[in-house]
């Protein structure tokens, strides 16, 4: 069934992970109604619930503080505890006490899905938790609370890296992470396409996501880890210059490990430019930053859960070959996305501007000599560099991947190919299905649907990845960065590493090229 498994680790990924599930719930058809182009088997799976019902449920493992959980209980509607009522002190000897914590009140979003009535319109004010505003169940072995109180003291959110890094220790050496939780669900794939990853990479959590995906790598092998590496909405106590040093020294040292795990990585910053006018997000809250985020995960992971028929389909190993074809180390891509494009296109690879259609097997295509980036995503959420860094003349493209939605598309034909490997590769592909932009948990962010109301609206949107000549000054600059933030006994081997990989985007094209014009 070419499975995913997504891995969620830390607040601001369950924001993002709640969103995307609840945009998957969306997609289900029922009745006579027309059968969605999204293979739900992908993400979901089946099982038995309390009293031998069907399940369907998230392919997910979630990892959060306790405390962030909110009012989300291991044990849902159906997979209630047989025997609940046993009271677990009463086999205890003596006389112990037991203290109870202060329950957490069900938010009016929920109490209106369990009473099958229309829920009014969310806010961020009204948000506490991720879990506020979720819309599905979730298998129990998916929800993994962590007890990170013993660890450090502040837990909103835990800022230090190494403090993530013995968390997941500790976790590992007591009890086996991936044999306790990513196994079970690993096992029941038939051929699974591979592992999304989402983590927080600013704080703690990229230092336990880093070292989950050391582990996570030692499992899988050559299998693929998309890692999607989330920045956090930014409070007023991270204005101050201690937290932005802390911020970015964690975001290098995250770079460096999930970025050498990966198979393709992929940073996101949690605000969109202030010069764009299609989107509007208050860059404080974690319900709106990790909406807009979501909307470019779900839309450029997309095609890899389509139906195997549905044109527009690439598996996970498609898009990793794209990248890493021609060097295996030119992993760490830009985002994009925009709400509108001047018109649609093929499913296929671009050359010269040119379309030529592609086969079923994305894997076998490549394109012809592309040199200059013309990415037409008017949004970037790729981090910006500082003013200081030094920036190639022109951004040189290697290879791209957009995904259209919500837009007709053509009926795909077999590629052209080119032998030459620094000539750029663009893999564009569309679908009929547009993005769930109205659901009643969802922040109208997009001015597209701004005023609009109800769960139907759906609106075009075209994401990127691509690996430019642009990822070289980034990560040159996180290079430096990192000889004044970090330790002594790490900073020598990050800051090489980096300046390795930064090398990749640079050599072989800047004297290749050197005959062509340089205007677009």
């Amino acid at each position: 069934m070419h499975e995913i498994i997504t891995i969620q680790i830390g607040t601001q990924s369950n924001y993002v992970g709640t969103h995307f599930w609840n945009a998957q719930e969306s997609y289900f058809t029922y009745g006579n109604e027309q059968p969605s182009i999204v293979d739900h088997d992908i993400h979901f799976r089946s099982g038995i619930g309390a009293y031998g019902s069907d399940t369907f449920t998230p392919r997910t493992l979630i990892y959060d503080a306790k405390e962030s959980f909110g009012t989300l209980r291991q044990r849902n509607a159906l997979y209630e505890m047989q025997g609940e009522g046993h009271d677990p002190l009463h086999s205890i000897g003596g006389n112990p006490s037991l203290i109870r914590q202060p329950r957490i009140p069900q938010h009016p979003y929920q109490h209106h899905l369990d009473s099958n009535t229309t829920p009014p319109p969310l806010t961020s004010s009204d948000i506490r938790f991720w879990s506020d505003y979720n819309r599905v169940f979730y298998h129990p072995r998916s929800l993994q609370q962590l007890h990170i109180d013993s660890i450090t003291a502040s837990l909103s959110p835990i800022h230090s890296w190494s403090a993530g890094v013995e968390l997941f220790e500790a976790d590992d050496k007591e009890n086996d992470v991936l044999d306790r939780d990513f196994r079970y669900f690993a096992e029941e794939c038939d051929q699974m396409q591979g592992v999304m990853l989402m983590a927080g990479v600013e704080t703690a959590w990229g230092g336990f996501a880093s070292r989950y995906a050391e582990r996570l790598r030692d499992e899988l092998g050559k299998g693929v880890i998309l890692v999607w590496g989330l920045h956090d909405p930014l409070s007023p106590a991270d204005n101050t210059g201690e937290r932005r040093y802390q911020r970015l020294g964690n975001s290098i040292r995250s770079l460096h490990t999930l970025g050498g795990q990966a198979s393709i990585y992929a940073p996101l910053v949690s605000s969109a430019p202030s010069n764009q006018t299609s989107v509007v997000t208050d860059a404080s809250s974690a319900w709106e930053t990790s909406a807009l985020q979501q909307a470019v995960i779900e839309t450029l992971s997309l095609p890899s859960r389509l139906r195997r028929s549905e044109p527009g389909h690439a598996t996970l190993a498609d898009l990793e070959q794209l990248f890493t074809a021609v060097s295996s180390n030119r992993k760490t891509v830009q985002t994009g996305i925009s709400t509108q494009s001047e018109e649609p296109h093929r499913n296929g690879v671009v050359a010269n501007g040119v379309s030529h259609d592609t086969d079923e097997r994305l894997s076998t295509t490549q394109a012809v000599n592309i040199s200059n980036d013309t990415d037409q995503t008017e949004i970037s959420l790729f981090p910006p560099q500082s003013a200081a860094s030094t920036r190639p003349s022109r951004s040189h493209l290697f290879s791209r991947l957009v995904v259209q939605r919500g837009q007709s598309h053509d009926t795909p034909r077999p590629a052209a190919r080119s032998q030459n490997p620094y000539e750029a590769t663009v893999l564009q592909l569309s679908n009929s299905l547009g993005f769930p932009a109205t659901l009643s948990s969802y922040p109208r962010i997009f001015q597209a649907v701004q005023g609009s109301s109800g769960d139907n609206t759906s609106i075009a949107l075209k994401a990127s990845l691509s690996s430019t000549a642009a990822v070289s000054a980034w990560m040159r600059n996180m290079a430096d960065q990192s000889r004044r933030l970090l330790q002594l006994d790490e900073r020598e081997d990050v800051s090489s590493t980096l300046r390795t990989w930064a090398d990749e985007y640079i050599e072989g094209w800047d004297s290749a090229d050197e005959s062509g014009s340089d205007e677009d």
